[in-house]
């Protein structure tokens, strides 16, 4: 069993390093590196520990207002400030060209196409303000069609389906409302419970 002489662990092939296996110099890759660190600093190349102050509005860093990928690059920015940087980068037109090669890049993995997908759904999507009051009950088999952008007459599927037409735009509307009162007056009369089973509501 060899032990290291500096904190007494079993040296094996995991903590020894081959070059001090070689000359049988009895020290772990822990202290080892630690007494570098240190002759290295005397010395003055490493540099010292650096001072946790943001170099533009000297305010001190830390969690809150410090991102984890500045801490690894050791880029002594906070937060507000660097979206200040990016934001007067990204006005310039070489910000604009790599912001334009990122996307590119983006829109190709499988998140980016989600998203696309996504944002696709909602820019076609039409923005319905259109209202709910209905003037008869639903029966089986029927449709609501509106009147106008408020109104509502439930109507058989096929009725509605026969004529095609537009409450934005108008088309057709006057043909198939035309279907609509004259259904909903020989509804109230009664003439057609039997035809389409309208007392049987849903």
């Amino acid at each position: 069993m060899i032990n290291c002489i500096r904190c007494n662990k079993e040296l094996t092939l995991k903590n020894w390093r081959p070059r001090d296996i070689k000359k049988h110099n009895r020290v772990c890759r822990d202290c080892y590196k630690k007494e570098d660190e240190q002759k290295r600093r005397k010395i003055g190349i490493l540099p010292r520990k650096r001072k946790l102050i943001c170099r533009i509005c000297k305010i001190k860093l830390g969690d809150d207002n410090w991102w984890e990928s500045n801490q690894k690059n050791w880029n002594n920015i906070c937060i507000e400030c660097h979206k200040k940087e990016i934001s007067d980068y990204q006005r310039t037109q070489s910000g604009k060209n790599n912001h334009l090669k990122a996307c590119r890049k983006y829109n190709k993995t499988l998140n980016g196409k989600i998203s696309i997908s996504k944002q696709n759904k909602k820019t076609s999507s039409k923005r319905r303000k259109l209202g709910s009051c209905f003037l008869n009950n639903p029966f089986n088999c029927s449709e609501g069609h509106h009147i106008d952008f408020e109104n509502i007459i439930h109507i058989p599927k096929e009725w509605n389906h026969i004529i095609p037409h537009n409450v934005y735009t108008g088309y057709n509307m006057e043909i198939v409302n035309t279907y609509a009162y004259f259904f909903l007056m020989m509804q109230n009369i009664g003439e057609l419970d039997n035809m389409f089973n309208i007392n049987k509501v849903i």
